[in-house]
């Protein structure tokens, strides 16, 4: 099982070579500068979430051990909260620079479940993500003002399941 900071720490190494490959195709200035671009506290936070949530789905435990908890902005890792807090809206890829991808010791399917997730949420901003959390079940179901509950492990599993199943029922309609 993974530990929540490296998961954390993998999705920074993500957006950071997802920055060089745009910089090196283009002028960096003009295409890498938006706020979907970033990965502040907060979208780090969600991107988290989906991918607890994915790996529920996908391999029928979690991905990290961490409980995620529904907070007023969305799901959040109270580990994750206190380590990146003063860091605050604040976009963190500057950070990446000091992560080594071979000390997160993540495993092969681990770091699938977090590209996927990269790919599928990355480009969205922070504002988008936590109004797409604010949307959903887990959050809806669990959420109550001034109370940091935990969302339960099997409703996020069911959750992600059934988006995993719309997903194969579009592209299975698509063709």
């Amino acid at each position: 099982m993974a530990n929540v900071v490296n998961v954390a720490n993998y999705f920074l190494l993500l957006n950071k070579r997802r920055y060089e490959k745009i910089s090196s195709e283009d002028d960096k200035d003009s295409r890498f500068q938006t706020e979907a671009d970033m990965i502040t506290h907060l979208k780090l936070q969600k991107l988290v979430y989906y991918a607890q949530g994915l790996y529920l789905a996908y391999f029928n435990k979690p991905l990290f051990t961490q409980s995620v908890e529904a907070w007023r902005h969305g799901p959040v890792v109270n580990d994750l909260y206190h380590i990146f807090k003063p860091y605050h809206k604040n976009d963190l890829m500057p950070l990446a620079d000091k992560i080594n991808e071979n000390d997160l010791q993540l495993d092969d399917n681990e770091k699938f479940i977090i590209k996927m997730t990269f790919k599928r949420y990355g480009g969205l901003s922070a504002n988008t993500l936590r109004d797409k959390t604010h949307e959903e079940p887990t959050w809806l179901n669990t959420y109550e003002l001034n109370k940091n509950n935990v969302i339960d492990n099997e409703l996020m599993k069911s959750f992600f399941v059934e988006q995993i199943k719309q997903d194969l029922d579009r592209l299975y309609t698509e063709r």
